[in-house]
C-alpha cells in the first residue's frame, strides 16, 4: 500500500514536470514565432520603402529629364543674354 502511494506520487510529480516542460517549450516557440513575425514585418517594411523610393526617383527623373541644366556661373560675373 505504501509503495502504491509512493508510485502514485512519483507519477503525479512526473506529469507535473512534463506539463511544465511543455509549457516552457510552448513559451519558447511562441517567442520565436513572435520574433520571426517582427523580423518579417521589418523586412517587408524595408522592401516597401525601397519600392516607394524607386518610384519617387523614377517620377523625379521623368519630370526633370526634359529640363536643360545651365552651366554654373560664379556670383558677380556679368553675363549677357540675347533675350531682352
Amino acid at each position: 500500500n505504501g509503495k502504491k502511494k509512493e508510485c502514485m506520487k512519483q507519477k503525479k510529480a512526473e506529469k507535473i514536470q512534463e506539463r511544465r516542460k511543455k509549457e516552457i517549450q510552448q513559451a519558447k516557440k511562441d517567442e520565436k514565432d513572435k520574433m520571426a513575425r517582427e523580423e518579417y514585418e521589418r523586412w517587408l517594411g524595408n522592401i516597401k520603402r525601397r519600392e516607394q523610393l524607386k518610384k519617387q526617383q523614377k517620377n523625379f527623373q521623368t519630370v526633370h529629364r526634359n529640363e536643360v541644366s545651365f552651366p554654373w556661373i560664379p556670383p558677380g560675373k556679368v553675363t549677357y543674354t540675347k533675350h531682352y
